[in-house]
Order: structure tokens, then C-alpha cells, then sequence
């Protein structure tokens, strides 16, 4: 058994949804019929034109399309981008890891040159 208190708000819900919609195709009738009636076609697409223009909308107007290829070519230059850091990155590592390479290349020499005059030097004594 359903609450009577729920079937009166759910009435109520439904009688002001169809005022309202009732009243927006009044709306939208009266409006269509004074815009036919009260100015010439010629003005309003002229109207509409200047006011679009003020506004910077697209011509025609910016579509999912639209948005679509921007999102894409936003990824992409970020990509781009992230791409072109990477291989900054790997180029200062590359650079720094021989770098390194070569100090402890001429570490080892120097450490075996002077291990092998030490050693012919103590050999020379004996």
C-alpha cells in the first residue's frame, strides 16, 4: 500500500512540471509568432550576425567536432612536449654518464701508473 503523503507530492511534482512546460511552448509560440510578425527577416538575421560577431562566436557555432579536434591537438602537443623533455633529460644523462666514465677512467690510469712506478721503484731498491 502506497503512502498517501507520497502520492499527493508526486501529483504535485507532475502538475507543476506540466505548468511549466505548458508554459514554455506559450513562451516559445508567443515569441515566434511576434519575431514573424513585428520585424522584417532582413534586421533580425542582421541583428543575430552583429551580435554573434560582438561575441566572438564561431560561425557556425563550435561543435563537439570542434572541441574534439582542440582536445586532440592539445594532447598532442603536450606530447610533443613531454617527448622533447625526455629526450633532454636522456641527452644531460647520456652527457653526465660519460663524464663519469671518463673521471674514472683517468682515476684508474693515474691509480695504476702510480702503483706501477711505485712498485718499480721498490723493486729497484731490493
Amino acid at each position: 500500500m502506497e503512502n498517501p503523503l507520497a502520492r499527493m507530492c508526486r501529483a504535485k511534482y507532475l502538475f507543476a512540471l506540466a505548468v511549466c512546460v505548458i508554459a514554455l511552448l506559450m513562451r516559445g509560440h508567443s515569441s515566434v509568432k511576434c519575431t514573424r510578425a513585428g520585424a522584417p527577416q532582413g534586421k533580425i538575421s542582421l541583428f543575430l550576425e552583429t551580435k554573434l560577431a560582438d561575441l566572438g562566436i564561431a560561425d557556425p557555432p563550435y561543435t563537439v567536432f570542434n572541441f574534439a579536434t582542440e582536445a586532440a591537438n592539445t594532447t598532442d602537443v603536450l606530447e610533443d612536449e613531454l617527448r622533447r623533455k625526455e629526450n633532454k633529460a636522456m641527452r644531460r644523462f647520456r652527457h653526465d654518464l660519460n663524464e663519469k666514465k671518463e673521471r674514472t677512467a683517468n682515476l684508474l690510469t693515474s691509480l695504476l701508473k702510480n702503483s706501477l712506478h711505485f712498485f718499480d721503484a721498490e723493486h729497484e731498491h731490493s
